[in-house]
């Protein structure tokens, strides 16, 4: 089937166990249409994808990549420009010691320590147990443990590893998740574990409602993607911003803005704002490409 209006052609990235995409996707491949925007689901990896045919490459579902992280990270490199986001926010956002960087940037964070070596030194962890540890590389939930005492931990995944104090308020609160697309708080969810489970994620047995954008929400999401955006000096197209409440206050607990899932099945309106934040980076190309054959005429 062919389109005549379709001015461009933008690649949505996957991986090969999510071949269909993340949930929702028809969505906003639709309302890219709409906006004369074709779009095609590609696997990351896939040896026989013409990347160059694209006029813009945009992450959604590689939720394979903590397995193959440099490869990912070459994939992202060798793209350049035509990838929105990119190799250099992907570095940095692929591994969780980010936090810590916020954290010392003045963001409320859950209060994190770093450490290459299973074997900690109690005193040099100055939050209060049970602890959460998890791989600094990782998703999904992946190799992420509680324990009563670092003593008793014995890690599943290599490290090194984010240890952090479990934080109670994910059963009754749950875990507070804000979406950013284009500069807009776009949506909100709660999401909550399974009665034997502390872990949020879906595949776990845990349950996501949609609820409104608090203010409170808003306001931590923006200062979380301000210093994302001083510590990287470059812009955040879109984000998933999660937060759980620690001693009483809204913390951030993960800043996704690599291949984050917008929830467009659940959240319709999400695929409008993330079809926007796309065609308004064709736009921002477009212009480029005008100034650059500008200052070529004024060469000549």
């Amino acid at each position: 089937m062919s389109f005549p209006n379709i001015r461009y052609m933008v690649y949505l990235v996957t991986s090969s166990a999510y071949p269909e995409g993340e949930p929702g996707i028809t969505q906003l491949q639709n309302v890219l249409l709409d906006r004369g925007i074709g779009s095609s689901l590609v696997v990351w990896n896939d040896k026989n994808v013409h990347w160059h045919k694209a006029d813009l490459i945009v992450v959604r579902s590689t939720w394979d990549y903590q397995d193959k992280l440099d490869d990912f990270l070459e994939w992202a490199r060798q793209l350049g420009s035509m990838l929105v986001h990119g190799f250099e926010i992907f570095y940095w956002n692929t591994r969780k010691s980010y936090l810590m960087e916020i954290g010392a940037a003045g963001v409320p964070i859950v209060p994190s320590y770093l450490t290459q070596n299973p074997i900690v030194t109690p005193n040099l962890v100055t939050f209060e147990a049970p602890y959460v540890c998890k791989p600094v590389v990782g998703a999904s939930g992946g190799g992420v443990q509680m324990v009563a005492s670092l003593d008793d931990w014995m890690p599943t995944r290599p490290g090194p590893w984010l240890i952090q104090p479990f934080v109670a308020s994910i059963f009754d609160e749950g875990e507070t998740t804000v979406f950013a697309i284009n500069g807009l708080i776009t949506g909100q969810l709660r999401k909550i574990p399974a009665a034997s489970q502390f872990l949020v994620h879906e595949e776990f047995g845990g349950k996501t409602i949609v609820v409104s954008v608090s203010a409170e929400a808003a306001h931590l999401a923006g200062l979380a993607l301000q210093a994302v955006q001083n510590l990287l000096h470059l812009g955040v197209k879109y984000a998933r911003i999660d937060m759980l409440r620690y001693h009483g206050q809204l913390v951030v607990s993960e800043i996704e803005l690599t291949e984050p899932g917008m929830s467009f099945d659940i959240i319709p309106e999400q695929a409008e704002h993330f079809a926007d934040m796309i065609h308004a980076c064709f736009q921002e190309k477009e212009e480029q490409s005008m100034g650059i054959v500008s200052i070529k005429k004024d060469l000549l």
